[in-house]
């Protein structure tokens, strides 16, 4: 959604249909636009979500639209008033994200995500030094770095623990990209923010990396004993601000 919290909607029908009203309407906080299809592509890109008429809804354009914005998409009748848009597709993105926490501008934090090589070799050794260095600074039995997409966090680098790919919804690393400091959880396994999600990881600190000035990331560390408080994420976040120079010296295509 918008950082202003309104639902931005694009209502899209076909090129000899007729729109009623003045193009716009606003309710229930939506913001309709209205498009003929064949004109819609520069709307649908930053939009929240489509709503489509039926005479569009088997069309390839109206596909290439939803691919090329990875908006969420609800046919229904193309003359339905705002209201009706409002309560419908508010319902169908609850559904979609319902797993775990968006942040704010989450469309441009996934478009600066894609716009990076995380496969970059010199970028690699870094986030593998990095990794070590977080380690060691915080004298902690794991390091590691993940990258939040849309569905999943995958992880660049993983050291004194074994961590496969998992989905968003399992991912503590998704709570804290929503915030812009460190995030320390004392118990990964029954913390709110960490509950049937990383029971794994025990005791948790991270950081955010950035990208294209959004949070794309975490720099984290974890352990069994002990507890991390305020000096060590002070410390993580540094070392986070380090690892993120790095990927915009090194990730940038």
């Amino acid at each position: 959604m918008s950082d202003e919290g309104a639902l931005r909607v694009v209502r899209v029908t076909g090129d000899a249909t007729e729109h009623a009203g003045s193009g716009v309407g606003d309710a229930d906080g939506v913001t309709v636009s209205h498009r003929r299809i064949g004109d819609a592509a520069g709307a649908a890109a930053d939009a929240d979500a489509i709503l489509a008429g039926e005479d569009v809804a088997r069309s390839e354009a109206l596909a290439g639209l939803i691919r090329a914005s990875d908006a969420v998409c609800v046919v229904a009748d193309a003359d339905a008033d705002a209201g009706t848009a409002a309560r419908t597709l508010r319902r169908a993105v609850e559904e979609e994200w319902r797993d775990f926490p968006v942040p704010a501008g989450e469309r441009a934090r996934l478009r600066a995500l894609s716009a990076r090589d995380f496969d970059d070799p010199t970028l690699r050794a870094h986030l593998g030094g990095m990794t070590t260095t977080a380690r060691e600074c915080l004298d902690a039995r794991a390091g590691f770095i993940g990258l939040v997409d849309e569905r999943h966090e995958t992880f660049l680098t993983a050291e004194g623990v074994d961590l496969p790919d998992r989905e968003r919804g399992r991912a503590i690393c998704a709570h804290g990209i929503t915030g812009d400091g460190a995030l320390i959880v004392d118990d990964a396994a029954v913390s709110d923010r960490g509950a049937r999600v990383a029971p794994d990881l025990g005791r948790y600190a991270g950081a955010p990396v950035i990208a294209g000035g959004e949070r794309v990331g975490m720099l984290c560390v974890a352990d069994d004993e002990g507890a991390f408080d305020e000096a060590d994420g002070v410390v993580l976040e540094r070392l986070a601000e380090q690892t993120s120079r790095y990927v915009e010296r090194y990730g940038t295509t």
